[in-house]
């Protein structure tokens, strides 16, 4: 049997191999394409089984890979209705591509570490990872087309954040900016962790063997992230260090800390122990709120020795705001870049919203972070109790004082001339955690997204003392930046579990 009639055989009987990679579908579609054009144009498909089938398409996979090298494919989003053959061709072909597949031993150690069975796609690594590995297939110019091209220069320039894909390219990868952005994060924390081990993660942050699961998953995690950009160029990681050398002097340790904390919260979860352990090797026993009526507020030197007393990371405690935000992003706590004037502008996820955070005005930002928060975290609760109570909910389901104070301050807002909103509007984060943490909105609601109440207490304590009008005619210092941008990231963590984060955000709930 000639290899064009070997092959046709094994394509009619769905044994040509594995269709699910990107190489196995798009590679052995063209060549079979080819072979049956070929053996049209000689007369040599007959009227056998095989002609036949060849012609007719009967066998799901042979239908599969031909449809895809012939363009006649059916339910494309709209963007590709009207796009070339080859366009339409890739598109179809990255959705039949698991960037997952061959990291299975990774997956079985995050899943065991977390407690859970398949959850790794939904986690900011599950998701930074996809877009990874669909980035270096097109990066390899495996199609070689002039659209392989301009993605490949995206990914050649991923660590200058803010060198987005077009939207033409996200929809042909099955990728967002959120993931994007994420995949720009993750490889630094990544890039951080990959040269060191569990036990290492361990020393730094002292919890002995307390977390070695969560760590060696972590581990493996860096290291898979590693693989999948490996072929990815432009601007090192490395090089990129070495440039902010004298902004990060002395900030290594303080680097690798936070760099734990990025990588366990978008790996294994903000409830993990070795992102509460991270959290807490950075900030100690600090708070925001027993700071606020002490004496030393505007003396430094007195605010590093209640900070050194409260087990701060010594690395913040001497940084400036400018190397703090550098070491952020670095780190891969959050996105960010270089302005035309040397200096860092890190950017912060408040839900749908993005916030810049600039080195040299650091207040503006981190305030303007938690407002963003605030607001959506009204929607996110305004939408859950909308769909559980109805229309009547905020009468229904909020404690009797928090619903009081939001008509005071509306009727205050009013008589300012202000146009009348719903009263969801005029609570604030000291509200939402006596309605998040009502007994029957928790346990029928809540308990499910943030886990602990005593964690989401803390956390919104930490982020409403920040915000109070006290706060506004104070300094920002490092410790303070960190803890605000920290914070944010973790509550954003709990709430994207949900995947209900965006829901209703555009609507005057």
């Amino acid at each position: 049997m000639s290899d064009s009639r070997k092959a046709l055989r094994d394509l009619a009987s769905g044994t040509f191999g594995n269709l699910r990679t990107l190489s196995a579908a798009q590679e052995a579609a063209l060549d079979m394409q080819r072979k049956i054009d070929k053996l049209t144009a000689f007369r040599l498909l007959g009227n056998d089984r095989l002609s036949r089938i060849a012609r007719g398409l009967p066998s799901p996979a042979m239908e599969k890979a031909i449809a895809i090298a012939s363009g006649k494919l059916t339910g494309l989003d709209n963007a590709f209705a009207q796009g070339s053959l080859l366009d339409r061709t890739q598109h179809d072909t990255f959705r039949l591509y698991d960037s997952l597949e061959k990291y299975g031993a990774m997956r079985s150690s995050v899943e065991a570490a977390i407690g859970k069975i398949n959850a790794l796609e939904t986690t900011g690594f599950g998701r930074a990872h996809d877009a990874a590995a669909k980035l270096a297939l097109v990066g390899g110019h495996r199609f070689g087309s002039g659209l392989d091209e301009r993605i490949a220069e995206s990914i050649r320039r991923i660590n200058e954040p803010y060198v987005a894909l077009t939207a033409r390219q996200e929809a042909l990868l099955g990728i967002d900016r959120d993931a994007v952005g994420a995949l720009a994060r993750t490889r630094h924390w990544a890039d951080t962790l990959t040269g060191s081990t569990a036990r290492d993660y361990a020393a730094i942050l002292g919890t002995g063997d307390r977390y070695r699961k969560e760590f060696e998953a972590l581990n493996l995690a860096a290291g898979s992230i590693a693989s999948a950009t490996n072929g990815f160029g432009g601007n090192s990681l490395a090089a990129i260090a070495t440039s902010r050398s004298a902004e990060l002097a002395g900030l290594t340790v303080t680097a690798t800390k936070m760099s734990l904390f990025a990588g366990s919260l978008d790996v294994l979860g903000p409830g993990a122990g070795g992102n509460h352990a991270a959290y807490n090797a950075l900030l100690g026993g600090y708070a925001t709120p027993a700071m606020l009526d002490r004496p030393y507020w505007r003396d430094s030197r007195e605010r590093a020795r209640y900070y050194r007393d409260q087990d701060v990371d010594e690395g913040l405690i001497d940084a400036d705001n400018a190397s703090t935000v550098a070491v952020l992003i670095d780190s891969g706590v959050v996105e960010g870049k270089r302005t035309r004037a040397g200096t860092m502008t890190a950017v912060v996820e408040a839900g749908p919203v993005r916030v810049r955070i600039m080195a040299s005005r650091p207040k503006i930002g981190a305030f303007g972070a938690i407002d963003s928060f605030e607001s959506a975290l009204r929607t996110f609760v305004a939408v859950k109790l909308l769909a559980a109570q109805g229309p009547n909910w905020f009468k229904q389901r909020v404690p009797g004082d928090v619903v009081g104070r939001a008509k005071d301050r509306r009727r205050e807002a009013m008589r300012a001339g202000e146009i009348a909103l719903d009263l969801i509007h005029y609570i604030d984060l000291g509200d939402m955690i006596a309605v998040i943490t009502r007994k029957d909105n928790w346990t029928e609601l809540f308990e499910a997204v943030f886990d602990r109440a005593e964690w989401l207490k803390v956390d919104l304590e930490r982020l409403n003392a920040s915000r109070r009008p006290t706060m506004h005619s104070r300094p920002v210092d490092p410790v303070q930046l960190c803890e605000i941008v920290l914070t944010i990231r973790r509550l954003v963590g709990w709430i994207e579990r949900e995947g209900q984060w965006d829901s209703g955000w555009d609507d005057d709930v």
